[in-house]
């Protein structure tokens, strides 16, 4: 177990380095943006948030890299000019970088793209743990449309209670972009952990029933109850699937990680001086 969390809190960690330390030659096609006669490219770009975003890359993820890739780009030619690029220290922190972005690549390319998790293994562990999934405490679920005057809430109420389609309005209507498609479905909550307001109208509401317009910071909200459980009640399969489908990926992946660390350990020489002799390597 020690292996695998220090594994894990590893790959984060060079995810970590790996975005902040990005080189700004890379493959050469379109340019993003220059400094000081060096470009970052698109390639290069989605290069980097790859690490973190797989195929679908946010275009907000992007211009916020490229913002940083401009400042970061000012601040290595300012290091450069003051010479801090041949100071020693420095050249061995850059070389355990560049070692780590490689190490980066086989974890991410070689080992985790590779694994997967299917649908039968996760429905076989949610049946053979159910338990994990009990609710520690009363559960709502509900659907809401949100607005931004009391006098856009108050239009859609009178709507509904002419006999409207409450999902019907979320999608035209709300302005939480969140819930909007999906009909405004919030999904399960405890009244515990959610806004104290939306908790104390939720709680005064049947399954079925819809409240009058009412104000949160958000903004002005209807809500509607559409499902109540109880306090040890299993949650469905299909509600906690993406989470532990992720959970399933990143054990497999930290395991395959730890076999490939004790199997390289078995091949190769290593060897430790001074206090690292006497020291006992944990993981």
């Amino acid at each position: 177990m020690k292996k695998t969390y220090f594994l894990l809190i590893f790959s984060l960690c060079l995810l970590t380095i790996s975005a902040c330390q990005n080189s700004t030659k890379g493959k050469q096609g379109k340019i993003l943006a220059k400094v000081d006669g060096e470009g970052l490219s698109e390639e290069g770009l989605n290069a980097e948030l790859a690490l973190a975003y797989d195929d679908s890359i946010p275009a907000g993820a992007k211009t916020e890299y490229l913002n940083r890739w401009i400042d970061n780009q000012l601040l290595y030619e300012e290091a450069k000019k003051r010479g801090l690029d041949k100071l020693p220290e420095v050249q061995i922190r850059a070389k355990q970088a560049a070692k780590d972005v490689i190490v980066l690549s086989l974890l991410n390319d070689q080992i985790a793209k590779n694994i997967q998790v299917s649908d039968d293994e996760a429905r076989r562990f949610y049946d053979q743990n159910k338990d994990f999934f009990k609710r520690d405490q009363e559960e709502i679920r509900a659907s809401h449309i949100l607005f931004s005057s009391q006098a856009q809430a108050d239009s859609a109420s009178a709507r509904l209670k002419k006999g409207e389609n409450f999902e019907v309005l979320a999608r035209k209507l709300s302005l939480d972009s969140l819930t909007r498609n999906s009909g405004g479905d919030i999904g399960y909550f405890s009244l515990s952990n959610t806004d104290s307001t939306v908790a104390k109208v939720a709680s005064g509401l049947k399954i079925g029933m819809v409240s009058s317009p009412f104000k949160t910071v958000m903004g002005y909200h209807i809500l509607k109850v559409t499902d109540r459980k109880p306090k040890g009640s299993i949650r469905e399969f299909d509600e906690v699937k993406p989470l532990l489908v992720n959970q399933l990926l990143q054990n497999k992946r930290n395991q395959a990680i730890s076999s490939l660390v004790e199997e390289l350990q078995k091949k190769a020489k290593i060897e430790k001086f001074g206090w690292a002799a006497d020291s006992q390597t944990t993981r």
